[in-house]
């Protein structure tokens, strides 16, 4: 009873992490622990589809746990997104916010007002899925007007170019984004934006020619200093001098850039090893040499040519290997410093460590 009382009546924050619990327990668990604890809690992660869907129901009500500050929930079905993320408003010190949805999301716009309207939060994960078919249309129509504090935001998803005017309009104390699939899209003019905080981006991008991404650095990204880019198929990618003037005259912060380019086993692109050589070799200049930046690709089988590596190194660090026992081909790189490494069409890759 004395430690009850002690465990009740403290101060200390309560971390709360549900994975796996039957109907009864959840009951339980509920109204014996969560509730006379809610003053405590400021974090609660659940990954169970049952559990979620339950924490926001009104007979539970999420909006007495009000100290709430960081809420990770997973597996979440569309349908429940809405009746979620209204929920979210009456949680008034909640700044950091992970949301995992399982299906598609017919509009965006729903999923990210809300998520724009949460006046306190500064880092949002969002994952989910959108119907392939309608990838280029659903872009974002929310009213440039509304402003929200966040400063860092990871989208695992599909995310349009022609969204990123509006993105930005609404996040402008944003300092760190990353977006898992940019997608090309052409269907409205994108407005350039000034983003004078945002320093970090990541971007793995799908099937967009460089003039396109090009433009979209030049409209967005000017003011930053650490670039990662996942990118494939169009070969301007590794042209070296595309990118010294692009990061001359439009990115001249950047200090850290990280490269991996995955389309090597499109032969009407880089029809062989020599002129893929050739192309590597240029990366090798005065401009990349001063900033340190060494780049570097490997055919993982010579014969056929159909799989490789790009990937950007950091000279000053432990040596690798990546070899493959089949055909005994090796490859040596710098552990720790290796940026990217992009592996395709390879069974049983070991790795060693000097």
């Amino acid at each position: 009873m004395i430690y009850s009382s002690l465990l009740i009546d403290s101060s200390v924050p309560i971390q709360i992490i549900i994975t796996n619990l039957s109907i009864p327990n959840v009951e339980l668990y509920y109204k014996n622990f969560l509730l006379p604890n809610k003053h405590r809690i400021n974090l609660i992660h659940v990954s169970n589809p049952f559990i979620v869907h339950t924490f926001f129901l009104p007979s539970y009500g999420i909006s007495k746990f009000s100290k709430i500050e960081i809420l990770r929930v997973y597996d979440i079905k569309s349908t429940y997104i809405k009746n979620i993320l209204d929920c979210l408003m009456d949680l008034p010190e909640l700044y950091s916010l992970t949301i995992n949805v399982i299906d598609n999301i017919d509009d965006i716009n729903i999923f990210y007002i809300k998520i724009f309207g949460l006046s306190k939060l500064t880092f949002c994960q969002v994952e989910y899925k959108t119907v392939p078919t309608q990838t280029d249309t659903n872009y974002l129509v929310i009213d440039a007007t509304i402003f929200s504090p966040l400063q860092q935001l990871i989208i695992n998803a599909d995310f349009p170019t022609n969204s990123l005017d509006i993105l930005f309009s609404c996040f402008p104390q944003i300092r760190r984004l990353s977006i898992d699939r940019l997608t090309s899209s052409t269907t409205k003019e994108i407005k350039p934006i000034i983003v004078p905080h945002l320093k970090h981006v990541t971007l793995k991008l799908n099937n967009i020619k460089f003039n396109e991404f090009e433009q979209v650095m030049k409209n967005f990204f000017e003011n930053i200093q650490i670039l990662s880019i996942n990118t494939n198929n169009d070969q301007d990618y590794i042209q070296a001098t595309k990118w010294e003037q692009l990061i001359i005259n439009h990115i001249p912060d950047l200090s850290i850039f990280s490269l991996y380019y995955d389309g090597i086993d499109n032969t009407t692109s880089i029809p062989n090893h020599f002129q893929l050589n050739e192309l590597i070799e240029n990366f090798n200049s005065s401009f990349w040499i001063e900033r340190k930046w060494f780049f570097n690709y490997q055919y993982v089988d010579e014969e056929s040519s159909d799989g490789g590596i790009v990937y950007t190194i950091d000279p000053y660090r432990k040596h690798y290997h990546i070899y493959q026992p089949a055909n005994q081909l090796e490859l040596d790189m710098n552990l720790n410093a290796v940026k990217h490494v992009h592996i395709w069409k390879t069974t049983n890759v070991n790795q060693s460590f000097k």
